[in-house]
């Protein structure tokens, strides 16, 4: 996952298109933060745990091809998260549409 901070900020190092381009080149999701105000903060953090999730219970299922009830249980907390990530992702897109930024 690349992480792009400081989206506050009104003279920007990284312009949002070379942030979704380098990820897209990695082939790993991108999101945009701001610690000074927040935005995104919580999103970046659960999206983070997800991948991490989702890495170790592919690595457990390619071992030895089944699921605990734990890992049961963390799949159906992942959906939430799917839910918020989708979310950001398709407000993302259409704020650049409309040329807006962000919300």
């Amino acid at each position: 996952m690349l992480i792009g901070n400081k989206i506050d900020k009104s003279q920007r190092v990284v312009s949002r298109e070379t942030g979704e381009r380098l990820a897209r080149d990695y082939e790993v999701s991108f999101i945009e933060t701001s610690a000074k105000t927040s935005q995104n903060v919580e999103l970046a953090f659960m999206a983070t745990a997800q991948a991490l999730l989702d890495k170790e219970l592919t690595r457990k299922t390619q071992h030895n091809g089944h699921f605990t009830l734990n890992d049961t249980f963390k799949m159906s907390r992942l959906s939430s998260i799917n839910h918020n990530r989708d979310s950001y992702n398709n407000t993302t897109n259409s704020s650049k549409a409309s040329g807006r930024c962000c919300y």
